[in-house]
């Protein structure tokens, strides 16, 4: 979980980064107590929002996380990368 400070106002943002559980361990709570230990910690570095992304052949993913509160963001703006040379 990363604290970003917003640049256009006053406060931060978290975002989960690379959560990934085991398909072994899927569908035993494991996800859900790692969601909820990185709001937690986002809560205690005063953020006052969460993002996370997955891709959209993740159905499980998807869903998941729009279970758990998690609004889908993407028809609001779009990502984009660029590898720079070197």
């Amino acid at each position: 979980m990363h604290a970003v400070p917003y640049l256009e106002k006053t406060g931060r943002w978290a975002r989960i980064e690379s959560l990934v559980v085991d398909a072994a361990a899927r569908r035993t709570g494991a996800g859900s107590r790692l969601t909820s230990a990185a709001e937690e910690l986002a809560w205690q570095c005063d953020c006052s929002a969460v993002e996370v992304t997955t891709l959209r052949s993740r159905l499980d993913a998807n869903a998941f996380y729009q279970h758990h509160g998690y609004d889908d963001r993407c028809t609001l703006s779009a990502r984009y990368w660029k590898d720079l040379p070197g």
